[in-house]
């Protein structure tokens, strides 16, 4: 038979009660300003960039440098999926993988759609 003694609780002085508070409460913000973060970025991936515009959220701190939108993320009619096969607008392929927007002769041509 296992028989497992709790440690008695150690007293903390006020001071450090009140500091791991504020930490937490600093933490709850920061928690709800990344669901909001994250919200904006899902309406976005969703295809819904002007619902997502009137509510973003300035971002303090960034990872990284800011990188400016690439020419190649125009809308095209067609989608390069990174195993190199092409998809027109009406694919059920298009955009639901990782690739990037394309012309109509890069890649190779989808057999469903034709690319």
């Amino acid at each position: 038979m296992l028989l497992l003694v709790a440690a008695p609780c150690v007293a903390q002085p006020a001071d450090s009660v009140a500091v791991l508070c504020a930490e937490v409460a600093q933490l709850r913000v920061e928690v709800d300003r990344l669901k909001l973060e994250i919200g904006q970025l899902r309406r976005l991936l969703a295809g819904a960039p002007e619902a997502a515009a009137d509510t973003l959220v300035p971002v303090e701190e960034t990872v990284g440098p800011a990188q400016a939108p690439a020419a190649a993320e125009k809308p095209t009619g067609f989608w390069l999926s990174t195993g190199g096969t092409r998809h027109n607008a009406k694919c059920r392929y298009y955009r639901q993988s990782a690739g990037r927007p394309c012309g109509p002769k890069e890649g190779t041509a989808c057999k469903k759609c034709g690319g």
